[in-house]
């Protein structure tokens, strides 16, 4: 089963992180070999450049939120920005955007293309390669990485003695389950995705400048006007919440991305098309979401909490902004 997984390290162009195509004949090959392909070659290149700066920004940008995560579970307070460890965070991001992107890109093109198929054998291969070779490769990696970058890569032996395997059966714990989704139910066009920039520029523009400030007042404020944990107080933020704030940043996320786009003329017809449905959906997700938050989260998490679910939030946002039609409105006979 590992026979094809270790052969991995010895593929060629295995950066492409293309679909697997059948392997054509030998004389399909020599012939193929003699033609001019300098101009696909040079698409492959841009291609590949593009996939690895791709998987580098988003692994990056993931790495660096996945840090500042761990550092607010770790403050005892809960983390404020003065008490941010940004030089730690800079290396954990850096690892994301130079190693653990490109290389992950790599990595499940090469496994798509040695076991190709879903069948069992197939599948069960691609998930123990994963766990048994890319898992402890990663974990070393982000050791060495950290105590490099602080002069201290003396440390790593007694590291890895001290937490590598731990770390290594952590993750087999969270990556079994979901590297089996992966590669089971995921097509590889969307294991490796190609991404909209500008789109996704037009989004985390408006998290950063609108969004996350107005997030910070809007929940400062509710706990001042209703500061206790009373049945009264805790619907009226709930209330509030869902009946001011939910319809306030859909209208705004859609108003942002059409002005970013130079198309604000249509947002009368884009709100009257997708606001209700929008906003409805809203509800379901954030009705159960706020009523943990206001009712077990301490203040000074309650903007964390709020942000980690914001990320599933958004992402149904982002795609209810960019949506042409009525976003998963139920299908009218």
């Amino acid at each position: 089963m590992f026979r094809r997984a270790l052969t991995l390290f010895g593929q060629g162009g295995g950066f492409s992180g293309r679909l697997p195509r059948p392997t054509g004949t030998r004389g399909s090959r020599a012939r193929s070999s003699g033609t001019n392909n300098s101009g696909p070659s040079s698409a492959r290149t841009g291609s590949l450049l593009g996939g690895l700066l791709e998987a580098g920004l988003a692994s990056g940008g993931l790495s660096l939120l996945g840090d500042l995560l761990a550092q607010h579970l770790t403050s005892p307070a809960g983390l404020k920005l003065h008490a941010i460890d940004w030089p730690r965070s800079v290396r954990i991001a850096s690892f994301g955007f130079l190693l653990y992107g490109p290389y992950q890109y790599w990595w499940y093109g090469a496994l798509a293309r040695s076991f190709p198929t879903r069948s069992l054998p197939h599948f069960l291969s691609k998930v123990a390669a994963n766990q048994l070779i890319l898992g402890p490769i990663v974990v070393s990696a982000i050791f060495a990485w950290n105590l490099g970058l602080q002069g201290q890569l003396s440390n790593l032996p007694s590291k890895l003695s001290n937490d590598f395997a731990t770390t290594v059966v952590n993750g087999w714990k969270f990556w079994v389950p979901a590297a089996s989704i992966n590669f089971f139910a995921i097509p590889l066009q969307h294991q490796l995705h190609a991404i909209d920039w500008p789109r996704s520029v037009r989004i985390a523009s408006f998290g950063f400048l609108l969004y996350g400030p107005y997030q910070y007042w809007w929940y400062g404020a509710l706990a001042r006007s209703f500061p206790t944990r009373s049945l009264p107080h805790f619907l009226s933020k709930v209330a509030a919440n869902q009946l001011i704030l939910g319809p306030i940043v859909v209208s705004a996320i859609f108003a942002w991305n059409l002005g970013l786009q130079g198309q604000l003329s249509n947002l009368p017809s884009k709100l009257s098309n997708d606001f209700a449905t929008t906003v409805v959906n809203g509800w379901k997700f954030w009705v159960p979401a706020a009523s943990v938050n206001f009712f077990a989260i301490p203040l000074q998490h309650q903007v964390w909490y709020m942000s980690v679910c914001g990320l599933l939030w958004v992402t149904y946002l982002s795609y209810s902004a960019t949506h042409k039609q009525s976003p998963l409105a139920p299908k009218m006979a």
